[in-house]
This record gives C-alpha cells, structure tokens and sequence, in this order.
C-alpha cells in the first residue's frame, strides 16, 4: 500500500498580538465526524500519542495533516484525518479547545486519569514559579514581535506606492485562466494554515509540505509583502472553480496576509519566498515580485529601507530567545510531570483508540 501524503502545518502563532489561535479549523473540514481533544500536562505523552496514530494512518495510506507546535515545533498539537473523518488536538493551554458539541462530535481524553496527583503537587511551589517564567519569556517574546510587525508594516508602506499593483493583477490573472480548471463539483473550500512560524528553533518554514507533496510550484520571491496581493485572488478562484486549497498566513498579520496557498487537487502550489521563508526545491515558474517595484524610486528608499529591515532582524531574533528561554522552562516544568505518569496506561489508550480511527478509513 503506497504511503499517505503527510501535511506538516501550524494553526497556532506567536504573533504581533500574542497568540493567533487557530484551532477552530480543526472542525472546519467536513469530511472530520469525530473529534478528540486530549487534556493533560506538559510531559504527558500528548505529542507522542497523537505523533504515533499519524504514523499509521499514513502507513495505512491515508493522507494526514500534522499540526506542529509554534512553542516546540518538534512537538504537535494535532492531526486531522479526512480520510478516516477523525481529528485529534492537544486542548491545552495556550491554545485551549472545549467542544461544542460534546458527545454529538467531540470528546475529551483526559490524560490526567493516568498521573500520580500527590507525586506532582509536592512539586506545586516550583511549578507555579517555573509558570510564571514562562508566561514573562512570552511577555517579552509578544512585545518583540509586535514591535517587529510595525516595523515590518513600515516597510511595506514605504514600497507600496512605487509598486505596479495593476501590472501584478494582471500577471495574476493570467495564472488564474491557465492554471485552475473548474471542476463540476462546485465551489471548494479554503482551510487556513500556517506555513511558517516563530519559535524557539527560529523562524520555522515547513518545507517538506511542498517539497513532498507539490509537482508544480510557484516560487514568489517577495522581500516586503507583495505576494498577497497575487494570493489572495488565487485562493478566492481556486475556491471558485470547486478546489480545496490550503491558505497560509503570515505570522506578522495573521488575519490579513497570506503567504501560501496548496491546491493537492491540482497538485500546485504557490510559495512566498524570502530571506526568512527559502524554499529549497527547484520551482516550475519563478516571479520576482521586486520587479514590480520602480527601480529608480527604489533608490530613494533604499537606505531607509536597509536600516529598517535590520531592525525587523534584530527585532525577530530577540523575540526568538525569549521565546527559546520559554521552551527550557517548559522543558523544566516536564520533569515534575513525567516522572508522576504512568505511561503503559497510556499506551494501552492507543492500543485500543488507534485500530478504531483505522477501522473508519474510506
């Protein structure tokens, strides 16, 4: 059986007004009819369980979203299985989910049912402290990074009057008429994700979602923000024309830019590149969005433009040690949780969800 195509996202995101929680979009698929949202502490096993089911059902064949953490993105925070209708996302803080639907859709696993509740508050001073460092590391984290995005807006403001928008939409269109076919099916759906994210390994672009998955990719290099403005009519008419498509925000405004858009149907993918996002695979089409930009009104800005974009750097990289001082807490916080676990409960758990979710594979 060929292996399933694995989808590595984020829908979480330290951003400018702290963190974008996305989560919602665990239940937005249709083909998703049963939901699990696993409580518990840090340490417990959430990541591992959840990463363990993800592994089979790809084995199984069946193509699979892995949600990974912006706070640890070697740890995940969910995974969502259309093929087997089944999505499972760790409903801790800071990105807490209760169900809306309890019973009817979703259902709570409560990892809490197999910890030693006295072996962790003995440790209860230390765990408070260590909580507290944690949330004064994202204090300062949150601060860099909006202070990054004003930067970041600043220059985009400065280059958006020397641009040719019109030259872009109509370049635009042009893909839009050559690449996305209508299918009889009717309008698509647009599920949104993020691509990149900022975290204590830096500034983290899941690659291997493009490069494993995509036979036809666009490569938009864009050094302050222009590819929105092709994406976002892309994405409107791949929905149009009856595709799914994947839309990825930027982490710097997570409401209003998009960075990517994925169209599996189609096979084809558009991917913002730059400094901070490379892509590492040869792409089919290469558009340098910096062309649009008047050269010679570029040069008056130039300089302004050099001095800020080190400063968004700067900026950046303060936000990521702090961010990198919140993950060695956290990583002290496990240790009053591990040891208090009784993990062949959990793997017992598994042993009996995992061939459920399977046996649900269309």
């Amino acid at each position: 059986m060929p292996q399933g195509k694995k989808y590595s996202f984020f829908l979480g995101a330290n951003s400018p007004c702290g963190f974008y929680n996305a989560f919602d979009s665990f239940t937005d698929d249709k083909a998703v009819d049963q939901f699990f949202i696993i409580k518990g502490g840090p340490g417990c096993g959430k990541s591992s369980f959840m990463k363990k089911i993800g592994d089979r059902l790809l084995e199984s064949g069946a193509d699979t979203e892995f949600i990974y953490c912006s706070s640890d993105p070697d740890s995940l925070d969910g995974i969502i299985s259309p093929a087997s209708g089944t999505a499972i996302c760790d409903g801790t803080a800071p990105h807490v989910t209760e169900p809306k639907y309890p019973g009817a859709f979703e259902n709570y696993i409560n990892f809490g049912d197999f910890w030693d509740p006295s072996a962790i508050k003995k440790n209860l001073g230390e765990i408070i402290y260590t909580n507290a460092g944690i949330k004064e590391c994202y204090r300062k984290a949150f601060g860099f990074i909006s202070a990054a995005g004003k930067v970041s807006d600043q220059m985009f403001a400065a280059v958006l009057p020397i641009c040719d928008i019109n030259k872009i939409e109509k370049r635009t269109k042009g893909i839009i008429s050559r690449e996305l076919k209508s299918k009889p099916s009717g309008d698509g759906s647009l599920k949104k994700r993020f691509l990149s994210a900022f975290t204590p390994d830096g500034n983290v672009f899941l690659s291997d979602t493009v490069n494993g998955n995509f036979e036809r990719v666009y490569k938009l290099s864009d050094t302050y923000g222009l590819s929105h403005f092709m994406l976002a009519p892309i994405a409107k008419a791949a929905c149009a024309s009856g595709h799914d498509a994947f839309v990825c925000y930027c982490p710097l405004n997570p409401e209003g830019k998009i960075d990517h858009v994925l169209i599996p149907s189609l096979s084809l993918a558009f991917i913002t590149t730059n400094d901070s996002l490379p892509l590492e695979s040869d792409p089919d089409r290469h558009i340098r969005l910096d062309a649009y930009i008047d050269h010679d009104r570029y040069l008056d800005e130039r300089e302004k433009l050099r001095h800020w974009k080190k400063t968004f750097h700067t900026l950046l990289d303060n936000a990521i040690d702090s961010l990198h001082a919140s993950k060695q807490l956290h990583d002290d916080l496990e240790k009053f949780y591990v040891p208090a676990m009784d993990f062949n409960k959990v793997n017992s758990l598994f042993d009996t969800l995992c061939p459920a979710i399977l046996s649900k594979l269309k």
